[in-house]
């Protein structure tokens, strides 16, 4: 466990501070863009940029790992390419989807990915099962 310092409290400080910043910009472009070109973007479209960006960021931070290895970016682009897919699919069918929807099933879509790169990047690193020698009996 890191050591609590005011140096440690401080940084995580700003990282908060920072990703308000951040959001509040996405959204403020999003308002703007809307405004400027009198085009109405559904909230279900920027819930949908925003939560796969958590998605993406969830299934990075945790699969430190495997981000050195292509086949988990093979892995994460064809499951975020059935994510937005499917997203899309849904959207379009069903315009009253609200945004509390987003939160288990981007848990959800989490544990696949990692059950993914778990069982397509763990293969080679498993030992494997050697059979029993049998003794003859002296």
């Amino acid at each position: 466990m890191l050591p609590v310092s005011a140096k440690n409290i401080f940084l995580r400080l700003l990282l908060y501070v920072g990703l308000a910043i951040v959001g509040l910009a996405a959204f403020s472009l999003v308002f703007f863009i809307s405004t400027v070109t009198h085009i109405v973007i559904p909230f279900r479209w920027v819930g949908l940029a925003s939560f796969t960006g958590v998605l993406v960021f969830v299934i990075a931070k945790h699969s430190a790992k495997y981000r050195d290895r292509a086949a988990f970016w093979i892995i994460c682009t064809v499951g975020l390419g059935i994510h937005v897919t499917a997203f899309v699919f849904l959207l379009n069918q069903f315009p009253d989807f609200r945004l509390v929807w987003y939160v288990p099933i981007v848990i959800g879509e989490a544990g696949v990915f990692g059950a993914a790169c778990s069982f397509f990047l763990d293969r080679g690193r498993l030992p494997r099962k050697r059979h029993r020698e049998e003794k003859a009996p002296s």
